[in-house]
């Protein structure tokens, strides 16, 4: 179950054999699901840094998203699985609120980061001439200090004044509650805030984007038949890569993290007005859709992205490191 939007009264982090699976199927994919989130964002990790064109100021902001998946694969995935598969009836205090912890503020810390990326990228197209005196390294890394000391922020309001504890008769992590109001205020500030605020700044960013990016390579097409050099030549960027197509991951990226959040959301609103828990199918559907939020970051710039495919490519293929190199380039690159 996606842990963000669970009601307070029943927060519950597993259900046993759901659809009928076999608790054994169930726990071995929750762990087969982890697994490939630290792989395919160990990878996206690892190209970055390996890649001296691809160490890039906007690219801070997929470290910071990389970084968040990989702490929530070490966590509520095995978590989750462990509950299915030992069944214990006894757990450490600290668990169960470590657990939340890190499912809160790792889902914040993304939507902040992915909302910090589609910034940047405005600003990129919007205002080229003003990119470099507004986007810099010191700019980058106290907006990710940011980000992540409000994502902290957001997720201890629920633990404020309340605990989130293991039921053994239950099996299944629960805040003590049960009619505690702040608590359940505390949830749905968390979910406008750290959810459903970031999305719509996204969606208003990348629309912004796609617009000037298209008038902006239109402009830059009609100048290049005209012997004027001197407009072109003065923007840093390079307007026929700040396209859609140069965009594509971003705005692929957008939609999808937009689909999953409205998902979350409306079922957590959902619980909150029926006060209990979901049937068991959509249940372990929401469960998907929350450790999903882990992999389809590094997926999806893998697929769209030409640059970091290139330098995969040259990692494993030496013959192809002459050809498939991505060459330097000056302006800030797309993402």
């Amino acid at each position: 179950m996606d842990t963000d939007v669970a009601y307070p009264q029943n927060e519950s982090l597993v259900h046993h054999s759901p659809l009928g699976i076999d608790s054994l199927i169930y726990g071995y994919l929750l762990i087969f699901i982890s697994v490939f989130i630290l792989t395919i964002n160990g990878v996206l990790l690892f190209v970055i840094y390996s890649s001296k064109y691809l160490r890039r100021r906007q690219n801070a902001f997929v470290v910071s998203m990389a970084i968040s998946d990989i702490l929530n694969g070490f966590v509520e995935g095995p978590f989750i699985a462990h509950l299915t598969l030992k069944r214990p009836h006894h757990l450490m205090p600290q668990a169960c609120p470590l657990v939340f912890s890190v499912n809160y503020c790792t889902k914040a810390s993304i939507s902040f980061s992915l909302m910090a990326l589609s910034i940047e990228r405005c600003v990129a197209v919007s205002l080229p001439l003003k990119y470099n005196s507004l986007v810099t390294n010191s700019s980058c890394a106290i907006s990710i200090v940011l980000i992540w000391i409000i994502s902290a922020f957001f997720t201890a309001l629920p633990l404020l004044q309340d605990s989130f504890i293991y039921d053994e008769e239950k099996l299944k992590c629960q805040f003590e509650g049960h009619t505690h109001r702040y608590t359940t205020d505390a949830i749905i500030l968390f979910i406008v805030f750290s959810r459903i605020l970031p999305m719509f700044v996204i969606l208003i960013c990348m629309s912004t984007t796609l617009n000037k990016a298209r008038s902006r390579f239109k402009f830059s097409t009609i100048i290049a038949a005209v012997p004027f050099a001197a407009i072109p030549v003065a923007y840093p960027l390079n307007l026929k890569k700040i396209t859609i197509k140069a965009l594509r991951s971003l705005l692929h990226l957008s939609i999808i993290f937009s689909v999953l959040t409205i998902v979350c959301c409306v079922s957590g609103i959902g619980r909150i007005i029926r006060k209990d828990d979901f049937p068991p199918v959509y249940e372990m559907i929401l469960e998907f859709v929350s450790l999903s939020y882990y992999f389809i970051t590094p997926v999806i710039i893998l697929i769209f992205n030409k640059q970091y495919q290139n330098r995969i490519v040259s990692l494993f293929c030496k013959r192809c490191r002459g050809t498939n190199r991505v060459e330097q380039d000056p302006s800030p690159q797309h993402t």
